[in-house]
């Protein structure tokens, strides 16, 4: 059971690039064919293995009512749109990277996403590509038009009039991304072995072009960068690290990254996976798998004093700013399923002008989210079920964008959620 648990998924994943290569020179359509009917037998016994012990799982969190659907509006079907900029849409379609010009009604694809081999061949198959983890994680538009974006492989960048992204940086799939307007972009290395080799922020001041290590930290000081914020208020950066104790750490470099300070440090309370820069503070999102000890957490910039302005249900992956309203969304980590809700993925809401927090909705995950949890399984095999906002410009005024990952209320799609009724505290 323990060889089907550890290799059942990559061991499928080889098939399905053998027979989908092999359809090059053979029928196409009898080959995918195969392969879809491997998949169902392969995630038939899956379920089996699995049904009777998720059957006996006790998850903290209850089924909790959707965000109804007169809230969400305006769906953008298969899209995932990671960055807004003067009023244009940049999403993700597949393996592609597209553009809307009107609000979402319509996507002209600008170019294809160079994934590694084998991954290039999952562009049909949405659930494989979850398992995969090609999703995009960040994205930026330089002010010349580059679209700089990580994901599976490294850095990607889209010259301006190109049809063909290119990978410039290629590195574990960083998960951070900052960028000075007019300026530098920074990129941390997402090391998860813990080897304790010295981890590097690559920068790159030519729009994305050409990359550089700007920063490495001590071997064994941190094992990995989570988040690159840019302050604009302070003309600074705000660098978040993990995972352990020691290596969860809340930097604060100047823009040439000449200075740092570290303002946090030592406890898991430290192990931010996003912060947003406001003009008074800085807000962050704790990502601890310990559990009932997740925070969305409040910095001030003057005084450094930390506060604690809302417990949440689970971790906390991805934020947005609303207007004076700071957005975040918990995501399923199952490092402690029996105290840690992770049958929903949970909205919060905080009026960055008085500090106070509001639960604004919920998301119930799906089947294959909960059946990762099961002991035939490997946890977090499906990804981790999250929602997740565009960067860049904010929305009018009381709506957002949102994705997600896992949550069949908005399955592959985008949607425009108005919390007009939920932002007035």
């Amino acid at each position: 059971m323990k060889i089907i648990k550890t290799a059942l998924v990559p061991l499928f994943l080889i098939c399905c690039a053998a027979f989908v290569a092999l359809a090059i020179y053979f029928s196409l359509l009898k080959t995918l064919l195969f392969v879809c009917c491997l998949a169902v037998v392969v995630l038939a016994v899956y379920f089996f293995l699995n049904w009777n012990d998720y059957r006996s799982i006790k998850f903290a969190g209850k089924n909790c009512t959707n965000v109804p659907d007169s809230e969400l509006s305006n769906k953008m079907s298969g899209v995932k749109v990671v960055y807004i900029k003067a009023g244009v849409l940049y999403a993700q379609k597949a393996c592609k990277i597209a553009i809307s010009k009107d609000a979402g009604k319509s996507f002209q694809t600008l170019a294809d996403i160079p994934y590694p081999y084998p991954f290039r061949l999952l562009k049909y198959f949405a659930f494989l590509r979850r398992i995969a983890r090609m999703d995009i994680i960040r994205t930026c538009v330089t002010s010349n038009g580059n679209v700089v974006f990580n994901t599976k492989g490294g850095v990607y960048c889209l010259k301006n009039g190109d049809k063909h992204a290119h990978l410039v940086l290629p590195t574990p799939r960083p998960i951070s991304l900052g960028y000075k307007p007019n300026g530098i972009i920074l990129v941390g290395e997402y090391i998860l072995d813990k080897s304790g080799r010295a981890v590097k922020i690559f920068g790159s001041t030519d729009e994305g072009l050409t990359w550089k290590p700007v920063y490495t930290f001590p071997p064994k000081a941190i094992r990995h960068v989570h988040y690159i914020d840019y302050d604009k208020y302070d003309d600074c950066f705000w660098v978040s690290t993990g995972d352990s104790n020691d290596e969860s750490r809340f930097i604060k470099f100047s823009a040439d990254l000449k200075e740092s300070e570290i303002v946090l440090k030592g406890s898991q309370q430290v192990r931010f996976f996003e912060t947003r820069a406001f003009r008074d503070c800085v807000f962050a999102v704790t990502d601890t798998g310990a559990p009932n000890a997740n925070f969305i957490r409040r910095i001030d910039k003057k005084t450094g004093t930390v506060e604690n302005i809302a417990a949440v249900q689970n971790t906390l992956y991805f934020t947005a700013a609303v207007g004076d309203y700071f957005i975040a969304a918990t995501a399923c980590q199952p490092s402690s399923y029996e105290s840690n809700d992770v049958q929903n993925v949970h909205v919060w809401a905080v009026n960055t002008k008085n500090s106070k927090a509001r639960h604004v909705g919920s998301f119930g995950v799906d089947l294959p989210t909960k059946f990762s949890y099961c002991k035939y399984s490997r946890k977090g095999l499906f990804q981790y079920a999250n929602a997740a906002f565009p960067s860049g410009d904010p929305m009018e005024a009381n709506r957002v964008m949102i994705s997600g990952t896992g949550l069949p209320a908005l399955g592959y799609s985008t949607y425009i959620w108005d919390l007009s009724k939920k932002l007035d505290f």
